[in-house]
This record gives C-alpha cells, sequence and structure tokens, in this order.
C-alpha cells in the first residue's frame, strides 16, 4: 500500500512536470491537482494495485516523451521508451500509448530527434520487459497451481492469461 502511494505521487509529479513543459505553471497545478484529487485516483492510490504502477510507467512515458519533443535532447527518449516497455510487463493497457507514440518516434525521425542507440535500447529493454511473461508458463512447467490459468499450457492459453481474455466480457 506504501509503495501504490509513493506512485501515486510519482504519477503526479509526472503529470505536473509534462504540462509544465506545454504550458503556464498554473495550468500544471491545476492539471496535477485535478488527477491527484480525482476519487478514482485517490482510491487506487490507497490500495495496493497493479494500477498505480501504470499510471506512475504512463505518466513517466508521457512526461519523457514530452520533454523530448519540447527540447530535442535524445537522452530523454531512453527513459520514455523504459516506462512503456516495462509498463507492457504490468498492464497491457499501456498499448492505447504504441499509435500516438509510434507518430511521435516517426515525426522525431524526421526531425533527426532519434538516435540508432536509442532505438537499440528499446530492442532489447522490451525483450527484457516482455520476457517478465515467460515466468508464468515456467512455473507452470513446474506444477505450481496458477487459479485463474485455464486448460493445457500452449500458445493460446498463455495468450488468454496475458491479456485476462475471461474478462473480457465484463469490460
Amino acid at each position: 500500500t506504501l509503495l501504490s502511494a509513493v506512485l501515486g505521487v510519482g504519477t503526479v509529479a509526472f503529470v505536473y512536470r509534462a504540462v509544465r513543459y506545454l504550458g503556464t505553471f498554473w495550468a500544471a497545478v491545476v492539471a496535477s491537482a485535478s488527477l491527484a484529487l480525482g476519487p478514482l485516483f485517490w482510491t487506487l492510490s490507497t490500495e495496493a494495485e497493479v494500477y498505480t504502477l501504470n499510471t506512475f510507467l504512463l505518466a513517466g512515458t508521457a512526461f519523457y516523451l514530452t520533454r523530448w519533443w519540447m527540447t530535442g535532447q535524445a537522452r530523454a527518449l531512453t527513459p520514455a521508451l523504459a516506462c512503456f516497455l516495462l509498463g507492457l510487463a504490468n498492464h497491457l493497457t499501456l498499448l492505447l500509448l504504441a499509435p500516438p507514440g509510434a507518430l511521435l518516434l516517426w515525426f522525431g525521425y524526421r526531425r533527426k530527434l532519434v538516435e540508432r542507440r536509442s532505438m537499440l535500447f528499446a530492442a532489447a529493454f522490451g525483450l527484457l520487459a516482455l520476457s517478465l511473461y515467460s515466468y508464468v508458463p515456467i512455473r507452470i512447467l513446474m506444477g505450481a497451481p496458477y487459479s485463474d490459468f485455464e486448460g493445457p499450457l500452449n500458445a493460446r492459453s498463455l495468450w488468454g492469461y496475458v491479456t485476462a481474455e475471461k474478462f473480457h466480457a465484463a469490460l
């Protein structure tokens, strides 16, 4: 629960700093205060859940992308990619950032803001982050019970587990 609270504070700080790059001091204060005082965000920041880590990584991605775009500092792209790719190992809703992020990368590449080194880092870090999902089949093959895992272990059942397919109807 303490980690959720700390990550909630970090999320608000990232939102403040991202909006500050784009606007005035007061715009940043209003945006971050609106997030911090929202009932859903407040509730999730006081519970031991994965959502606050997801908001932290989402806000970190947005902040570092904003910083990269506004300053032209290529080194700001690396933490943006790290936050995004690490977030994929936490909660797949971060995939919603992929289309606008890819568009920003494309325009950044055309503006010469993307270094080849950053893209190599992204590929390596992405493989590392996604390799965290290999834990589930390894543990299942070792005989550890997973209450949410249904059926035999194969690519389809693993994909259903990772994407929480059994909850799709509830959405």
